[in-house]
């Protein structure tokens, strides 16, 4: 959902895509009719309304659009999500998904990534 108490990290999204020298577009994905709340900030050219969970709603708006979709990069950001850095797409790999954590908990501090042993739901894996 599009709440307006993170119309903050929209703002710095937005700041940081103009930054770039890049043809910036902008689709919003909500599981409701609330897309004003961001419309101040974020152009959008693609508004979808779809309440199926977060991948299924990034492929059915690709699987919707792909004759019309010509990008070199997608990104995938909740609004919750606030950016602390520019996205240096130099560093992205081309040929692969690039992704970042969403949720950390452990004594470390690494930028750039991620655990998934330890508490939580992959515990199992045993891995970083």
């Amino acid at each position: 959902m599009f709440e307006p108490k993170w119309t903050d990290n929209m703002q710095i999204l937005n700041n940081y895509m103009k930054l770039l020298n890049m043809q910036v577009d902008y689709c919003g994905i909500s599981n409701n009719n609330d897309f004003h709340n961001y419309e101040k900030y974020i152009t959008f050219k693609y508004k979808r309304i779809d309440a199926n969970k977060q991948i299924t709603k990034i492929c059915n708006f690709i699987s919707e659009f792909k004759n019309e979709l010509d990008y070199d990069y997608y990104m995938k950001i909740r609004p919750e999500i606030k950016l602390l850095e520019q996205i240096n797409f130099d560093f992205l790999d081309n040929n692969a998904v690039n992704a970042r954590a969403r949720v950390y908990r452990g004594p470390k501090k690494v930028k750039y990534d991620m655990s998934v042993k330890g508490e939580g739901p992959w515990k199992y894996i045993i891995d970083c």
